[in-house]
Order: structure tokens, then C-alpha cells, then sequence
């Protein structure tokens, strides 16, 4: 095409971990491989996810890429699920430190009548080597919307994205007079691919929530995700004629070091981080108000405080029935004192970036995970587990697989049905068989490892709300983790209409009722479906009351009924989970 215009694009998506891997990625070789395209005065996008997870997000709430997102020279990028990971205020801080417009056109903040996080509706760019008026808009998928636990659903209205994005990028071309509308995408390729069926208007879209990198035309349009963790990205070249259609060309760019070595502003910043996250330890998260029992002697063998409150602050981050994880999941073989509860105690007791999901079990399965999980008891096996919203009892005297009255176990308060689908919250590396929980991987995956969060995260979340509570903290807007259980609180508003405006539209119909408008009563519901959350009365009418210290205790959801003593089996630890700390 002759008189076509041309705008080189270069698209990446789900970065994380700045330290390379070997000889591939790493975040100042990244920068060295974007730069070299400078040449091409290109327009380079980002598709979301990058201040969380990672281990030193962990100590540095993402703070630590907003360096690195600068060196990328970055045009315009959308919200991942990830990047809420630490709450909206911790978010819009980082996005806005990073000098670029960020996007999110589907959702609306009901407290502002804006896109969360300040993100944007849409973008108009005026690319001066192509002469072209570019439109982008920011569209992400319901699934993980609803996923979210530092954002209440029922602050939030959520717009179909086919719907609104089909709504704004006709609205690009016909009043800002845009030559190209891109949608940033953060959905999985069932819902791009939707999206390229039903939006007209929309020209490219450059994706991301998938971390494998791939290519599709769907309806003539090109969707692109381009990779993870700063090992890849797309060079993606369009010839814009009018008269023509639109022509696509896009190339694979592999970051490895035989091309590219890497910046020394970016690389020395990456070996400062690494070298502070030892000086992050000493951060206090907030303070517990009793000794925590994490000794493996007593997790391996029995329920315990810390069980149940780790376990208890997962049903807050996900919408589930109840939790099972392995007691091997907890790596501090030690009691944790009472008082400030730091980021080197979360460090050292989940070591590992160990992502939830929830899957669908029915009661016949959950018999038999509940048998594996006491089958090596009295041994200190990693197998055994800790619970939330369940209660069961064994004989550890009768033969393995037949150790666990049916009778006994209980999903909140109600009796265990064979045939009843639960929602559990588990480890993905529980479900993905290990440990001898070889049942788990037949299960649907209802939230899978990308949506979930990561059990730190959530941990650090619940301090962070607590703190609020409290009166130590105050967040600029009222987004953060709710200290109720999730499978308590409102599924997302969805609504589908297209509207122009939707901040000024009528309140759209809710799935459920919602909770009572007075606080004191909700804060009794709190109170009521969260225990270990419990704080004193209070007397105020329209402020949740101060919250007391978390002080968990031993409830009866795990018990023993031969009375043999718990520890009269092997003491080695052999099991999958320490192998994999071990690096085996």
C-alpha cells in the first residue's frame, strides 16, 4: 500500500519479577531490547499486571517498578488484576508516579463516578512520525473483577466490555476523529476473542492475563499477547490506508543476553532493591495479641492458632465455602511471640509465592482429601491439614483411608453432603495433586492460580484493613480488604447497558440484597460470620468500631478422639513441600 501510513507498535504484558532468569529477561535487559527499536519512534503499550506478585513486591508494594516502567518509555496501559493486589490506594500512587495514562473503561467507581483507581475511560494520542489520531481503550473480564479482595463488589459497577468497548471505540472515531482505536485488554482469550466478534470499531487488540505468548485473527482483527516476565514482546507494524483494510504485520522479540545486554541505570537499580528487601523485614504489618504456634510438632499434628488464622484470612480474600491447605504450607518452625507482627515473620512463614484458587469438590472427594490429609498422622507429615469454615474429627488408631467420620465433618455449620458441590480455597499446589492430594486435580478450577491471590498478599491485606480500623492507617478512598469472608459479601454489579455516560445513570439492578445501609448492624454481621475478627462493642453509630489485635485461638475444627499423642510418629520431614523448599 503505497499511500498507507505506518505505526510500529511494541506490546508487552505481565511482567513481575525484575531479576533475570539466567540468561533470558530480567527487567535492564528488557529496557536495552525496547530501546533498540527507538529507531521506529514507536508507540509502546503495556497490557497490566506488573506491581504484583513477586518477592520483593512483597517488602516494596511495587514501588520498586515504577523505575523500570519509566525506562520503558511507556505510551498508555491498562489495569491487571495483579496490580490491585495491595489495595487502590497503594495502586493509584504507584500508576501515577509512573507519569503515563493508565486505563480502565468498564468499571466504575461508585464513590466517584470515575474508572477505579483514577484509570481513564480512553486515551486519543497523536502520533507525529505516522501523522495518526490513535484512540485506546482499557478493557478487562468479570472474572477476575470478582475476584478482587481489596475492592468491595457493591462500590463498583461493572460494564460488559464488548458492550462499553464497542460504545467508546465508535465514539473515538466519530467525535475525536481517530484514525485507529487499540484495545488494551487484561482477559483470558475466550473473552479477546469475544470482544474481536463483537466490537466493529475496535482495529487491534494487544492483550495480556495469558503469559503465553500468541498470535489470532479473529474477524480480521489481530490479538497479541505478548509473553510474561520480561522474556518477550511484540513489534507489531500496521499499514493504515482507508481505502484498504488494515494490514498487520507483527514480530517475536526474544529478550536473551547473546542480543542484549543490560542498562546500568536500570541493572543498578535492580541490585539496590534486592539488596534493601533484607532491610524491608523489619517492617511491622501490625501486631497479634497472643503467641502464634507455628512449631511443626504441633501444625503437622493438629489445629492451631496460626492455622486457623492464616486459614481464616484466606476466606476473606476469596469467595469460597471453606479452606484446606497442608500444614507444610507454613515454614516457621517456631512459636511467633505476641506483639508486632513484621514482614520478616510473613517472609519467613510462607517463604514461597504460593497462589490460592478455588475449586468446585463435592462431598465424597473432600472425604477422601480429608483421609489423605490425616493418613500420615502421628508422623510430622506437611499433608496434614489446617482449616477454615470446616470441622471434622479422626481416629488416628484406625488404617489410613478409613481414619475420618463422615459424621463429623461440617461446612460452616451444616452437615457435609456426599452429593453437594463446596467451594474450597486451596494452594494451587495442593491442586495440582501434590502432597498425595492426587484427588484435587480431577476438581473444576473455579478461580485458577492467575486470579487468586497470593496467600502473603492477603496476609498483608487484613493487616492493612485491621490497621484502618484501628485508627493507625488512613487510605485516601475507601477501597480496601473487607474483614468478613468473601462468600459473604455481594458478587459485582454487572451491568451491560450502553450508556454514554454511566456515572450518571440510574443504580443498576444487584444479584443479591444488600447488606443492611446501617453500619453498626453490618459491623455486627462482621463480627457474627468472621470470629477471630471479633472486637470489643462500641458505641459509635456511623464508623465501624476500633478492632482489637487479632487473637486466634485452638476452636475445635480438627480433633483427634483416640487420645494418642501426637508425635509418637516419625519426626523427619520428607515431604513434597520441604523437598521443593530444599530445591529438589
Amino acid at each position: 500500500m503505497p499511500n498507507a501510513r505506518q505505526l510500529h507498535i511494541l506490546h508487552f504484558n505481565d511482567v513481575y519479577n525484575i531479576e533475570p532468569a539466567g540468561h533470558i529477561g530480567g527487567a535492564a535487559r528488557f529496557v536495552t531490547a525496547l530501546r533498540s527499536f527507538a529507531e521506529l519512534q514507536p508507540l509502546v503499550l503495556f497490557s497490566g499486571d506488573v506491581f504484583s506478585p513477586s518477592t520483593i513486591s512483597t517488602a516494596t508494594r511495587g514501588q520498586h517498578l515504577v523505575q523500570v516502567l519509566k525506562a520503558c518509555n511507556i505510551d498508555a496501559a491498562c489495569f491487571g488484576n495483579h496490580d490491585f493486589d495491595f489495595g487502590v490506594d497503594n495502586l493509584v500512587q504507584c500508576s501515577q508516579e509512573t507519569g503515563f495514562p493508565w486505563l480502565l473503561s468498564n468499571i466504575i467507581d461508585r464513590e466517584t463516578g470515575r474508572p477505579l483507581a483514577e484509570g481513564l475511560e480512553t486515551v486519543c494520542i497523536d502520533h507525529r512520525a505516522s501523522g495518526l489520531r490513535i484512540g485506546i481503550v482499557g478493557l478487562v473480564e468479570l472474572e477476575w473483577v470478582d475476584t478482587l479482595s481489596t475492592v468491595d463488589p457493591e462500590d463498583i459497577r461493572f460494564f460488559d466490555f464488548c458492550t462499553r468497548g464497542e460504545q467508546l471505540a465508535a465514539k473515538l472515531k466519530s467525535e475525536q476523529s481517530c484514525d485507529l482505536v487499540i484495545a488494551l485488554t487484561h482477559m483470558r482469550w475466550p473473552n479477546d476473542r469475544k470482544l474481536a466478534r463483537a466490537a466493529h470499531h475496535i482495529d487491534i487488540i494487544l492483550g495480556g492475563h495469558d503469559h503465553n505468548y500468541g498470535i489470532e485473527f479473529v474477524n480480521n482483527r489481530a490479538i497479541v499477547k505478548s509473553g510474561t516476565d520480561f522474556r518477550q514482546f511484540s513489534v507489531v507494524s500496521l499499514s493504515i490506508d482507508k481505502s484498504s483494510p488494515l494490514e498487520v504485520k507483527i514480530q517475536t522479540v526474544d529478550v536473551d543476553s547473546s542480543k542484549y545486554s543490560e542498562d546500568p541505570e536500570v541493572a543498578k537499580a535492580v541490585e539496590s532493591h534486592v539488596e534493601n528487601l533484607e532491610k524491608s523485614m523489619q517492617r511491622v504489618l501490625g501486631q497479634v495479641d497472643c503467641p502464634l504456634e507455628c512449631r511443626f510438632e504441633h501444625i503437622r499434628t493438629k489445629e492451631t492458632n496460626m492455622g486457623n488464622f492464616m486459614c481464616d484470612i484466606v476466606l476473606t480474600a476469596l469467595q469460597a465455602d471453606f479452606v484446606l491447605v497442608n500444614s507444610g504450607s507454613f515454614r516457621a518452625d517456631c512459636v511467633v511471640p505476641a506483639g508486632d507482627f513484621r514482614l520478616g515473620d510473613l517472609s519467613r512463614l510462607f517463604p514461597m509465592l504460593d497462589p490460592l484458587v478455588v475449586i468446585s469438590i463435592d462431598g465424597r472427594t473432600l472425604l477422601a482429601t480429608l483421609e489423605n490429609g490425616v493418613s500420615m498422622w502421628p508422623a510430622l507429615e506437611g499433608r496434614f491439614p489446617q482449616v477454615s469454615g470446616l470441622r471434622f474429627r479422626f481416629d488416628g488408631t484406625r488404617p489410613p483411608g478409613s481414619r475420618v467420620d463422615p459424621s463429623s465433618v461440617q461446612i460452616g455449620d451444616k452437615p457435609m453432603v456426599a452429593d453437594t458441590q463446596y467451594r474450597m480455597a486451596t494452594k494451587y499446589y495442593l491442586y495440582c495433586g501434590k502432597d498425595g492430594y492426587d484427588m484435587l486435580p480431577g476438581c473444576q478450577l473455579l478461580v485458577d492460580d492467575e486470579d487468586g491471590p497470593v496467600w502473603s498478599v492477603a496476609v498483608q491485606n487484613y493487616f492493612t484493613a485491621s490497621g484502618v480500623l484501628r485508627g493507625w492507617l488512613q487510605l485516601k478512598n475507601r477501597h480496601r480488604c473487607r474483614l468478613r469472608p468473601m462468600n459473604r459479601r455481594l458478587s459485582c454489579v454487572v451491568d451491560s447497558r450502553p450508556e454514554t455516560e454511566p456515572e450518571t445513570a440510574g443504580p443498576p439492578p444487584t444479584k443479591r440484597s444488600r447488606l443492611r445501609k446501617n453500619p453498626r448492624e453490618n459491623w455486627a454481621t462482621v463480627r457474627r460470620e468472621f470470629a477471630p475478627c471479633a472486637a470489643a462493642e462500641s458505641n459509635s453509630t456511623d464508623e465501624e468500631p476500633a478492632f482489637a489485635a487479632p487473637r486466634p485461638s485452638v476452636e475445635g475444627r480438627i480433633v483427634e478422639t483416640s487420645g494418642l499423642a501426637a508425635g509418637d510418629g516419625e519426626t523427619g520431614r520428607g515431604d513434597e513441600e520441604d523437598q521443593r523448599e530444599a530445591g529438589e
